[in-house]
């Protein structure tokens, strides 16, 4: 008797926290319209990769492919190095680093 008594409680508390957690649809049109928005725009610079070649350095940086002169919203690329770039912002000059990258590990040494 009592365990059909707990089971009742839970089922009839369920319904009311199932509908609280409403989630937005990340497929919806006004979502990705959203999401569009906020990425053109951004308030900083994120460093995602580098390719450093003989003849070109490359870097991605906010989604974007930029090479040593060009401009990303309204900063110059100065230098990309294998784990980091230097932009020049209105503000000056700034350095965005590759997270979670190791030098050590990266160039066989470390512990």
């Amino acid at each position: 008797m009592f365990k059909r008594l707990c089971v009742a409680i839970v089922l009839t508390a369920a319904p009311p926290l199932v509908a609280a957690q409403t989630l937005p649809d990340p497929t919806e049109r006004t979502s990705m319209a959203r999401a569009a928005t906020a990425q053109s725009t951004p308030t900083q610079w994120t460093l995602q990769s580098t390719l450093i070649a003989a003849d070109r350095r490359v870097a991605v940086i906010n989604g974007e492919t930029v090479t040593v002169g060009s401009t990303i919203n309204g900063a110059r690329v100065l230098e990309i190095n294998p784990y980091g770039v230097r932009l020049r912002t209105a503000g000056g000059a700034i350095e965005l680093k590759l997270t979670g990258a190791d030098p050590k590990r990266a160039a066989g040494g470390g512990s």
